[in-house]
């Protein structure tokens, strides 16, 4: 089974993403054991590698000026949608929104990535998106439309 996933901007920006080997995994587990986490998504700079960690990756400092990982719970509430593209079924998350309270990230980001903690400062990366065209720095007056995504996972 081969497992691709993007990270669908409202703007429209499409930005894919790389599974790394936990991710795989996860997936498996979720689906045949049931014992993986609620997934939280957030934001980086890094490099993609097979085995990326959360220690790997630069992140805006977490509870500063309102940066958090934004948690996609593992059910039909934080997985609405499905359907089928070019063959291939999808599923995708609600949608996330960014936010910036009080001042801007203290980090602009290229990239984003999904793993299996709120707060964690190490552990294994699931996935990590392809670097955005220009660094991001969010700060409260970014538009809405630039920091609202889905996520959409693709299995076949």
């Amino acid at each position: 089974m081969q497992h691709r996933g993007e990270f669908r901007f409202e703007n429209g920006l499409v930005i894919p993403n790389n599974i790394t080997t936990t991710g795989v995994t996860t997936l498996f587990a979720a689906a045949l054991r049931n014992t993986v986490p609620t997934f939280w998504v957030g934001l980086c700079s890094a490099v993609y590698a097979p085995d990326l960690q959360i220690e790997d990756i630069v992140e805006p400092t977490l509870a500063t000026n309102g940066y958090a990982r934004l948690a996609v719970a593992r059910d039909s509430t934080g997985w609405p949608s499905d359907g089928v593209v070019n063959g291939e079924v999808y599923f995708e998350s609600l949608p996330l929104v960014w936010t910036a309270a009080g001042g801007p990230f203290d980090q602009p980001i290229t990239r984003m990535f999904i793993c299996g903690s709120q707060n964690g400062l190490t552990g294994p990366i699931f996935c990590l998106s392809a670097a955005l065209p220009d660094d991001l720095l969010i700060d409260p007056s970014t538009p809405l439309v630039d920091r609202t995504f889905k996520y959409r996972i693709f299995g076949r």
